[in-house]
């Protein structure tokens, strides 16, 4: 699994599928935490819940292995500052589930705070990842029920908070960090109070240039639907977000 999901990673910034902004800290000691708008990539669309045409959803339809999700930018923002504020809901319809590693967050992380993502054997920098709940495969898939009006609700809908007590987090490489983190399902793996120590002794200078929101590679393919997916400050899906048909524009 690790090696699929570092070639994903590889991949999707390869393919220019996921970007990152630089920002160079010089004398940040006064700089503001701050974050761009998401930008969707891959199949993923913003659409109208099929239970429920008032909420906004991400869709995503996952062919086994084309990377697909929605990122953003960051600026001057810490590991800690990422504290409950990486998360979102699922409901897969079946028989897609979750599975070779998706659905996850991707941060890339920029350890020296050079406002780069360059990593060995040009810089120190590292990607880590989060995961949905041990053991990471098999979660509850369903069929929705169209309704516009009063009606049984069949799609599960669970909500992951990725900076919880539970292990889900690996970095990519792992020998990135000493003692090395991961691989994700091994005894590396860490929760997020481990990994956010980790990073904070070990790259005091840190910075988060990027989360992603991530599915690529998954042993059942299908259709997926995600709700207030949380990067830092900003929850895809709530007010002040694209609306379903200019996203659906933008990304055509």
């Amino acid at each position: 699994m690790t090696y699929r999901l570092r070639a994903g990673l590889v991949v999707a910034i390869s393919l220019g599928l996921v970007h990152y902004a630089p920002h160079v800290r010089g004398d940040d000691s006064s700089a503001r935490p701050s974050g761009a708008t998401f930008k969707l990539f891959g199949n993923a669309a913003l659409t109208k819940d099929p239970e429920n045409p008032t909420n906004v959803v991400l869709r995503i339809v996952n062919d086994g292995g084309t990377p697909a999700g929605a990122f953003r930018d960051l600026s001057h923002v810490r590991i800690w500052q990422l504290d409950h504020q990486l998360s979102f809901k699922r409901a897969f319809v079946a028989p897609h589930s979750c599975g070779g590693g998706s659905p996850r967050i991707i941060l890339l992380i920029d350890a020296n705070g050079d406002g780069k993502f360059e990593q060995f054997p040009n810089g120190p920098d590292f990607a880590a990842a989060g995961h949905v709940r041990p053991p990471y495969a098999g979660c509850e898939s369903s069929a929705p029920t169209p309704s516009a009006g009063a009606s049984p609700s069949t799609l599960l809908w669970r909500e992951e908070d990725l900076t919880d007590e539970q292990i889900r987090w690996e970095v990519l490489p792992s020998n990135a960090v000493t003692p090395p983190i991961g691989p994700i399902g091994g005894a590396g793996a860490v929760n997020w109070d481990a990994l956010e120590a980790a990073i904070s002794a070990a790259f005091p200078d840190h910075q988060v240039l990027q989360g992603i929101f991530l599915e690529d590679f998954n042993p059942s393919p299908g259709t997926a639907y995600y709700d207030l997916i949380t990067i830092f400050d900003l929850t895809l899906g709530s007010e002040g977000q694209a609306s379903p048909e200019k996203a659906t524009a933008a990304n055509k």
